[in-house]
């Protein structure tokens, strides 16, 4: 079993803030930065946050893959398993492969 320290779950913490900063970046949704960062970059990030959170709950002695389908099941909609329960309606359009996917304009 793999086991977190305490200093790498605070790393952990701070990749989920480098996520959000390429995500942040992808769009160019800091005004003095522009679109700094490419899906490429996001999706690194991102896996970086996911490989930790998978090896903290293996830390716990906990079964990664039966967390993750418990939670999945309360996340998803029946019948949509692209949607997300807690998924916003107003964000704007544009996301990561779309039409505006990098431009100001898919803020």
């Amino acid at each position: 079993m793999a086991v977190l320290s305490g200093a790498d779950f605070t790393t952990a913490h701070r990749g989920a803030g480098e996520a959000a900063t390429a995500w942040i970046g992808l769009f160019g949704q800091n005004p003095r930065e522009g679109v700094m960062h490419t899906r490429d970059d996001v999706a690194a990030e991102l896996a970086d946050v996911v490989f930790t959170a998978l090896v903290a709950i293996e830390s716990l002695g906990l079964d990664a893959r039966s967390v993750v389908s418990v939670r999945a099941a309360t996340r998803v909609r029946p019948g949509s398993p692209d949607r997300c329960a807690g998924e916003r309606h107003d964000r704007p359009r544009g996301g990561p492969g779309g039409p505006e996917a990098g431009t100001r304009r898919g803020r």
